[in-house]
């Protein structure tokens, strides 16, 4: 396990699976491998709670991102407080909420340029800890 005063950067993954494998070394999350693109790193959390953040890369103006997403809860099941959200999101430093495939989600997009695993271990509990927070706040369950 690297310990977080060392800066390993990220650099020369081809695949999200190599890249959650090094965040799992780093971090101590469960990793779930989900299918050939997509990783699934399972977090711990306080009080015993746990969330998903899948991770997949994509190419966005030449440069390699990894996407990271996490769900919150479907959107048809539960009334969505918006305004809520919006005030939660005054909070986030790197991620944002969306609606993906009907399920309400937290979602941030890094360039894996040299990167620091620290600084996307960073990013990955932000999404994690706001997709915790928000299902907590509009389903008071421990959904995903």
């Amino acid at each position: 396990m690297t310990t977080t005063t060392e800066k390993a950067p990220i650099t020369n993954f081809q695949d999200v699976h190599s890249c959650f494998q090094a965040l799992a070394e780093h971090t101590g999350a469960v990793l779930i491998d989900y299918t050939e693109e997509i990783s699934i790193l399972s977090i711990g959390l306080p009080e015993g709670r746990r969330q998903n953040v899948r991770g997949f890369l994509r190419d966005r103006s030449q440069h390699h991102c990894i996407v990271l997403m996490s769900k919150v809860c479907e959107v048809e099941s539960y009334k969505i407080d918006y305004e809520l959200l919006m005030k939660e999101s005054n909070h986030l430093k790197f991620a944002k909420f969306v609606i993906h495939h009907e399920y309400l989600e937290v979602k941030a997009s890094v360039l894996l340029e040299n990167i620091p695993l620290d600084f996307l271990h960073e990013v990955i509990m932000e999404v994690a800890q706001a997709a915790d927070r928000a299902e907590q706040l509009l389903t008071g369950k421990d959904l995903n």
